[in-house]
């Protein structure tokens, strides 16, 4: 038995010793009751809302937690789930009032995904730095349901863990994390176990996507050993629900960027040897757009096919078939400015952004500026909620609710 598949058996083992198995009862869990439950708002990482943004923008609100809020939150069941840095998971009413608050010992930085039952995870980042673990399961309540490795730090040392937990229909929680030096995408149960690992040659940093059909994706960044090799070199990874590999798009190494998944099956991302790059579900490759610099930026799909992906300098809205239609100035966050910013989309259409400017920026289907709203720090991912709110949180430490009249566009 290879040294993986020992350490794979151990750490299950001490999964199911030390996990509670309680259930919690099943909830509405639609659009309305969850507006954006995860990462981009669904598993796929469109970034695309049934709702509509304001025309004009209103600060409703503001939460300060007194260090940077690097992560877009979740909205879920009335309430906004949102990680500091000072290590936090907070859980806000729609009033911006404090509902509870969870320390977990470490740096939250990625963005929460809450499931069907009201179950919060969250990854937490560098956890031997701090002595906390990786994965949380936060019950609805604020207490702890589990925690993954089950064994924490130092013994399941992780090593490496960028990128949200992204949740699939049956409760799956995806996560790409490096234990022990064993870089991969794990599997976990809804009851804390693991399901299956894949090993990559390369650093996962961004959020794995999910299909409908279960088809996981995750870009790959370059290597570093140890160990050597790994079941996907750096690219798009692509694996079946069951865990079996299904193909590995040689793209280059993926940094930051998520993969997202079109209505069509066309995978959305970026890679060091082509720029901005579509891959068709059978990994080979659609096209490739190397005018477009997109760095750590997560692309996002409008109602009508339409790609739109922050640059350096740049937002640009790119056709189906690759074509760029138009640009925008707009400075992006990314991992060495603030928050990264990905762009979110309305119904109709609308895009919303964040800049390292200090700005949140709304702009029409066609490009064309509508409002600019002066928030501080660098201003990172924003989401939207019903009601013609938007949340967005910044390097200043402080979560923003934007609010307004209906969109006009």
């Amino acid at each position: 038995m290879t040294p993986v598949r020992v350490f794979l058996v151990v750490l299950t083992a001490l999964s199911l010793i030390m996990l509670s198995f309680a259930s919690s009862p099943a909830m509405n869990f639609s659009v309305g009751s969850a507006p954006w439950p995860t990462f981009h708002g669904n598993p796929q990482h469109t970034g695309l809302s049934p709702f509509t943004g304001p025309s004009a923008p209103v600060l409703e609100w503001k939460f300060a937690t007194g260090t940077g809020i690097s992560p877009s939150p979740a909205v879920a069941f009335g309430t906004i789930y949102v990680g500091g840095s000072d290590g936090n998971l907070y859980a806000l009413n729609r009033d911006g009032r404090l509902k509870w608050s969870f320390p977990t010992g470490g740096t939250i930085d990625s963005t929460p995904a809450v499931s069907s039952d009201g179950i919060v995870y969250v990854n937490v980042h560098f956890c031997c730095n701090s002595g906390a673990g990786a994965l949380y399961a936060v019950n609805r309540n604020g207490s702890l349901r589990w925690m993954f490795p089950p064994v924490g730090c130092p013994t399941s040392c992780v090593d490496w863990l960028y990128g949200s937990p992204t949740l699939s229909s049956d409760g799956t929680v995806y996560i790409a994390m490096s234990i022990n030096d064993f870089f991969g995408i794990w599997a976990i149960k809804p009851d804390g176990s693991v399901k299956w690992f894949v090993s990559t040659g390369g650093i996962v940093y961004g959020s794995p996507a999910v299909a409908p059909d279960g088809t996981v994706y995750g870009g790959v960044d370059d290597p570093l050993p140890p160990p050597p090799g790994g079941e996907c070199a750096p690219g798009l990874c692509s694996a079946y629900s069951n865990g079996t590999v299904a193909w590995n798009a040689k793209i280059g190494w993926v940094f930051g960027s998520s993969p997202v998944v079109s209505s069509d099956g066309i995978i959305y991302v970026t890679g060091a040897l082509y720029g901005f790059s579509a891959i068709r579900r059978d990994g080979t490759i659609e096209w490739n757009q190397t005018g477009v610099s997109t760095g750590d930026s997560t692309p996002a799909i409008g109602p009508t096919g339409t790609i739109y992906v922050e640059s350096s300098n740049y937002l640009y809205a790119l056709a189906t078939d690759g074509s760029i239609r138009w640009k925008f100035p707009i400075v992006s966050s990314s991992f060495n400015v603030g928050p990264r910013s990905d762009p979110a989309i309305d119904a109709k259409g609308n895009i919303f952004a964040g800049s390292s400017d200090g700005n949140m920026y709304a702009l029409s289907p066609n490009g064309i500026f509508l409002w600019r709203l002066a928030l501080g720090g660098a201003v990172g991912s924003p989401v939207i909620d019903l009601g013609r709110t938007i949340y967005v949180g910044s390097s200043d430490g402080t979560l923003y609710a934007i609010g307004g009249p209906p969109s006009l566009q």
